[in-house]
């Protein structure tokens, strides 16, 4: 037969160094860093001025940019691509030509489903993205997201970059203004 007050004995025992540990970290503050919050979109600038809203998706790895006519072509024995993107308010069309840092294998919706699915090779590029007053130059692969609400897909690497905590009940929380992009 147990004591009455055995589990709650056990409890005071389990909960004291949880609690003694979790006060003693928040007391040293060990982060280097602070995080800044941002909604589900944000407003992102690019190169050329180039202000797109953007996605910020804690379920995607990596960042999207929308790319049509990408054409691959080497430069000083390196692989480049040259691509267009659209602001959708403006429809104005933004020419880039940057090097190839990879290519990576996205798996469709229908591979999830179908073993026999092939996956989508996209190219990735590097690029610097401005997210509020911080600016970093983030990889990001190329697709054709036309199909998409927002242009730019911001994945957990580029969060990392950004030191970003995403609160799901925001939007369009800051306005990029870095100096120089």
């Amino acid at each position: 037969m147990t004591h009455p007050f055995s589990h709650l004995v056990m409890a005071l025992i389990f909960s004291l160094p949880l609690g003694y540990l979790n006060q003693s970290l928040a007391a040293e503050n060990t982060l280097p860093f602070s995080k800044t919050t941002y909604g589900r979109a944000e407003r992102v600038a690019l190169p050329q001025g180039l202000i797109l809203a953007a996605r910020m998706d804690t379920g995607a790895e990596t960042s999207s940019l929308h790319a049509i006519n990408i054409q691959k072509f080497s430069k000083d024995g390196k692989e480049w691509v040259s691509f267009e993107t659209q602001d959708p308010k403006t429809k104005k069309i933004y020419n880039f030509s940057l090097p190839v840092v990879g290519v990576t294998n996205i798996k469709s919706r229908a591979q999830e489903h179908n073993v026999n699915s092939k996956t989508i090779e996209r190219y990735v590029v590097s690029m610097p993205i401005c997210l509020e007053k911080q600016m970093h130059t983030v990889d990001v692969n190329l697709a054709n997201r036309s199909h998409f609400t927002y242009p730019l897909l911001i994945g957990r690497k580029t969060m990392y970059a950004f030191h970003a905590v995403i609160d799901p009940t925001l939007i369009y929380t800051q306005t990029p203004s870095c100096e120089k992009i």
